[in-house]
């Protein structure tokens, strides 16, 4: 059961000004990225590190399992998961999360855990674009459209990770798998109100496989069908780290960091 831990991202709401990830596929502009570049099943974590190491899987909660904190706890996950990746891993712990969720809500009080009401993630994002936090800086981010599986895919490949949030449903809090892992997917068996969005509320997490959706949160693997996504995702973001990159000026996923990075900023993609 999953019931017990805690959530804390609040509903997406969606800005005219938001930058939206097909605007950086818009047509004369593919000449960079092309989907068949993109391993549908690309896991980040069974790609092998600068250091010739396979990743390290994070399984500590960073009190994401006391406090509704999981929208910064997403972030701590994909600031350590890229820092790996590219031969420099950090550990940030959940009092380092803790500090920076009060930072963000200063309504927050981690010691006696008054003010504890979540956070929207793009708050976060734009916030992580401007100041540093866990070591790194956000440099541009871009809303995904979760309905269409090549453009996560290619956002997947790009970034490294990807920033989910999905609007939970009752019935999740019992779709575990024989670890106890988080296992998603829409059951036509259960209740109307079972199968609500936000029946349980929202929640956030760091993701880094595409089949199956894989991600990273409560120090859990989790992981959910291409339809329970579709149905229950709240936002989906590709974030790019001032950290995606090599010694060499490449990213992990081969491309030139600092051109990939003028042509996001070029389009807009910052908070």
């Amino acid at each position: 059961m999953l019931a017990h831990l805690k959530l804390g991202a609040l509903p997406f709401q969606p800005k005219p000004t938001d930058l939206a990830f097909k605007a950086y596929l818009a047509p004369g502009h593919d000449q960079l990225i092309d989907a068949a570049m993109s391993p549908a099943a690309l896991n980040w974590h069974k790609v092998p590190t600068a250091s010739g190491d396979m990743p390290t899987p994070n399984r500590d909660p960073l009190n994401n399992n006391i406090h509704g904190n999981c929208v910064l706890a997403t972030g701590a996950n994909g600031a350590m998961q890229v820092s790996q990746m590219v031969g420099a891993p950090r550990i940030i712990t959940g009092a380092e999360v803790d500090a920076a969720y009060a930072d963000l809500e200063p309504g927050f009080d981690p010691v006696t855990g008054t003010g504890d009401n979540g956070t929207y993630p793009v708050k976060f994002l734009t916030k992580w674009s401007k100041q540093d936090y866990f070591g790194t800086r956000v440099l541009a981010f871009a809303r995904v459209d979760e309905t269409k599986p090549e453009e996560v895919a290619l956002a997947m490949f790009l970034a490294g990770w990807l920033f989910a949030a999905y609007d939970l449903p009752l019935s999740a809090q019992d779709q575990v798998d024989a670890n106890g892992n988080p296992d998603w997917r829409v059951d036509p068996n259960r209740s109307a109100k079972d199968n609500e969005r936000r029946g349980w509320g929202g929640h956030a997490e760091c993701e880094h496989a595409v089949r199956m959706r894989q991600g990273t949160t409560w120090g859990l693997n989790s992981h959910a069908t291409e339809e329970w996504c579709q149905q229950y995702t709240s936002s989906l973001h590709l974030v790019l780290l001032r950290d995606w990159r090599l010694p060499s000026g490449r990213a992990p996923n081969g491309f030139a960091y600092e051109q990939l990075l003028v042509d996001a900023q070029a389009r807009g993609a910052l908070g």
